[in-house]
């Protein structure tokens, strides 16, 4: 997990800034090798190589010319809290459970969102204030708009703004872009201290390759434990697919209601041509139907985004 660490820096020309990180209280002369060596007029530093549930003591040591200083030492247990909206599950567990729904006035509006792609969008966003679904699934946070943000998006415009992995490269897959099919695919949005990734649901079986499966074929079975099934079939009122493992949720979207199609998100599910996938459109009347995954989509294919935000375990701790 992440932990950032703030101080506030008085010095009025550059220092340079060590950052020690021990699992016990040492004197100084003990702190051993810095994880972190900072020039200038620093005021944050975040630590990416955290381990969760364990406890850290943090000192920042300043050098200006031959005047060393210390801090106190800083003592951080490792853990966070679970971000906006209800705090206990009312279903499943912290392997795959279900919180409730979070007001966008608690998270975050369609606009702000779509701000991350604002520049490539078609058009404003189609559901402006959505509400949001807030799922635990694998040990990471998630949260579903409970009907897509815009309708009128094409995939292209979503990967070269950088929206579709959740990687922090350019995604295992982006052939026929050109130019532009280099495009880092780690996109974060942030409220207060809370940060979450932006990207699109997978559609794959991820128990044996947690980051993106790339299945065989393209049965129902192979999503069984994937994203799609998991955290978007529960919020389709009627339609219980045989792959969905959790009950429907209590805020649910229509089939075939204007602007309400969930069950059209795009995902990314690779099939056996490497061609991104989709799952199906409104016009769905049973779970079998919701379940088929549809034609390969194009990159110039007009689809509803309904993105995940994934949040990202991160502490914020000031020194």
């Amino acid at each position: 997990m992440d932990i950032k660490l703030k101080w506030v820096n008085r010095n009025t020309t550059p220092v340079t800034i060590k950052i020690y990180r021990n699992e016990t209280q040492v004197p100084n002369e003990q702190l051993g090798d810095p994880i972190a060596t900072l020039v200038g007029t620093a005021t944050e530093w975040t630590d990416t190589t955290a381990v969760r549930r364990k406890t850290y003591y943090y000192t920042i040591e300043t050098t200006d010319g031959n005047v060393r200083s210390y801090s106190l030492p800083r003592k951080v247990f490792a853990d966070f809290n679970n971000g906006p909206g209800p705090r206990d599950l009312i279903w499943g567990n912290s392997d795959y459970g279900y919180f409730g729904i979070v007001d966008s006035t608690d998270f975050f509006s369609a606009t702000e969102v779509a701000a991350l792609a604002q520049a490539t969008l078609n058009s404003p966003p189609s559901n402006p204030i959505p509400t949001w679904h807030k799922w635990i699934r694998r040990g990471k946070i998630c949260f579903v708009p409970a009907q897509p943000l815009a309708n009128t998006v094409t995939v292209i415009q979503l990967y070269q703004a950088g929206l579709v992995h959740g990687m922090d490269n350019p995604g295992p897959w982006n052939p026929g872009l050109g130019a532009g099919g280099n495009v880092n695919q780690l996109r974060t949005i942030e409220r207060g201290y809370d940060k979450f990734i932006v990207r699109l649901p997978t559609a794959s079986d991820d128990r044996n390759n947690p980051s993106r499966a790339i299945p065989t074929g393209q049965t129902p079975a192979v999503r069984r434990y994937s994203e799609v099934s998991d955290l978007i079939y529960p919020g389709v009122r009627g339609f219980v697919p045989s792959s969905q493992r959790a009950p429907n949720t209590e805020y649910y979207v229509v089939p075939g209601q204007q602007n309400a199609g969930r069950q059209t998100a795009t995902c990314t599910m690779f099939g056996t041509t490497g061609t991104l996938q989709g799952t199906p459109s409104t016009g769905a009347t049973s779970g079998v139907e919701l379940e088929a995954i549809g034609n390969p989509l194009s990159w110039a294919t007009g689809v509803s985004w309904s993105p995940i935000l994934e949040m990202v375990p991160q502490l914020t701790v000031e020194i």
